[in-house]
């Protein structure tokens, strides 16, 4: 157990430094729809909006789904709250309660898979788990996606340590876990079906447990209760919305052939997507991870009488997440629900390659065995960081505001006061500013008047957010002949261009 300790601190150290270090990059400021996310969370915290536990009018409760955009549970922003009370209620604490629910997620999947596959393909599954730049780039953001892991894993890890020890506790929790599914991202709802599939495929064999399995229902009737109680209809009818059932994009007609495109999308997203958003870009793993990948599920097909709850697992995660996706694209926002199996299945494929070897070779000592492990893993990491921090940023369209935050943070000349002309500054740059505590340091208007160009003049710092749309030529010579300077200032992909005048000091 201590070994298992200094692990997986060592491994929680490195990811939230990992992430910590560039948390407050231009980069990741601002996307489109996050700080809605963001602004209900820092509301709960600074206590404008008040929670209750019991209906109470005035108060929203602990218990609804009508938190963001009336489909976020509420429960979900609450945890965001209290990470940012800790942390600071701005963008680096926002962010800070991503990275923690990773972190909680990742210690569950390691004792979860080493009560079952044992301490190498613990360490193994959770160090590919943790080099994900997939898992990177949403851990970034404040969206309530990464939030998924959470009760899945902790209610697996305390279900099946509950059935091997018969303790009824444990089952309790496993329980509660599965019913913490509803109040997080819609994906984690599959928790308690799995569970329960898994119940009824070996019920034989548990029916004599009838206490401890009593005891896990109890858990989870304890909190969808409640939840049932204070959303009724919404609870079910939601999820179909948000479903291929109740899709506004894929035709009525079609959408059998989509469910087919979309789940065969999905796992090929793995290893081929063209598509860039939300910080990622290409496919979902790196070529290394992808390749034990496949010899692991091919093994784990071969060995399905053992295997057969892991294999059940992927198959239902791609169908309902995958399959009846509600958008004629491959939602990659919806995937990371598959991400811990997957590493689970590479992990068991790049042991079970080199067991294999083993026995043919029959000569690869202790010290090369753990040798290969660590370069193998070193590999995989070195290639997500690659894949992350090099290739998608220059794949990936940021937007204006963005790039915006990039000059107001970067360069000295605009860094003590600028002024922003820009005609949509409410809906995105305005609570991207306020959430890296930069609102005070700026000035806006969102078109350059007569009046405006006269008040100018003793300014030292002027962005030009849409300059083809507000800076005419005659404007640009104008800053000039006032004695300003021009910088342009260009995304890395090269999609976005601002133009900024300043003064030297």
């Amino acid at each position: 157990m201590r070994n298992d300790l200094i692990i997986l601190s060592s491994l929680s150290v490195i990811f939230f430094s990992l992430i910590l270090f560039d948390v407050n990059s231009y980069y990741y400021s601002a996307i489109g729809d996050e700080y809605a996310v963001f602004d209900f969370a820092r509301g709960i915290a600074l206590g404008n909006i008040p929670i209750s536990f019991i209906p109470e009018s005035g108060y929203i409760s602990v218990f609804s789904q009508k938190g963001v955009y009336d489909v976020v549970p509420v429960a979900s922003s609450i945890f965001q709250a209290f990470i940012m009370k800790i942390f600071g209620i701005d963008h680096r604490g926002w962010i800070v309660s991503s990275i923690i629910i990773v972190l909680l997620s990742v210690w569950f999947f390691y004792f979860l898979v080493k009560d079952y596959f044992g301490r190498k393909i613990a360490i193994v599954s959770s160090l590919i788990l943790a080099s994900s730049h997939y898992l990177w780039a949403f851990t970034h953001l404040g969206y309530w996606n990464i939030q998924v892991f959470f009760p899945p894993l902790a209610a697996f890890f305390c279900f099946f340590r509950g059935v091997k020890t018969k303790k009824i506790i444990l089952l309790f929790l496993a329980g509660i876990f599965s019913g913490l599914g509803f109040y997080t991202y819609f994906s984690s709802r599959l928790t308690i079906l799995l569970l329960s599939l898994f119940l009824l495929w070996n019920f034989k064999q548990l029916i004599q447990h009838k206490k401890p399995i009593a005891a896990f229902f109890i858990g989870f009737i304890l909190l969808i209760v409640p939840y049932f109680l204070i959303n009724k209809e919404v609870v079910i009818s939601q999820m179909f919305e948000h479903s291929a059932v109740g899709s506004t994009e894929i035709p009525n007609n079609e959408r059998l052939a989509y469910f087919f495109k979309n789940l065969y999308g999905s796992f090929v997203a793995f290893y081929q997507n063209s598509k860039t958003s939300h910080f990622v870009s290409g496919a979902l793993i790196d070529p290394v991870t992808a390749a034990f990948f496949s010899f692991g599920l091919v093994q784990m097909i071969l060995l399905w009488r053992k295997f057969y709850f892991v294999i059940i697992c992927l198959i239902f995660a791609l169908v309902t997440v995958g399959g009846f996706s509600p958008y004629i694209d491959t939602a990659i926002t919806r995937l990371l629900f598959l991400l811990p199996i997957i590493a689970l299945i590479s992990a068991f494929g790049l042991l079970r390659l080199i067991a294999l070897l083993s026995s043919k070779i029959r000569v690869i000592s202790s010290s090369s065995y753990n040798l290969f492990l660590i370069i193998t893993v070193l590999i995989i990491f070195i290639l997500n960081a690659n894949h992350f921090y090099y290739e998608t940023p220059l794949r990936m369209h940021i937007t204006p505001e963005a790039l915006t935050i990039k000059v107001i943070t970067s360069f000295i000349p605009c860094k003590s006061y600028s002024t922003i002309v820009y005609r949509y500054f409410e809906p995105l740059l305005k609570p991207a500013l306020e959430s890296y505590n930069l609102l005070p340091h700026v000035n806006f208007m969102p078109i350059l008047t007569i009046l405006d160009k006269i008040a100018l003049e003793n300014k030292s710092c002027v962005i030009f957010v849409e300059p083809k749309q507000t800076l005419s030529d005659k404007d640009i010579q104008e800053f000039i002949a006032n004695g300003f300077y021009l910088k342009k200032f260009s995304s890395p992909s090269g999609n976005i261009n601002i133009l900024v005048f300043f003064k030297q000091n």
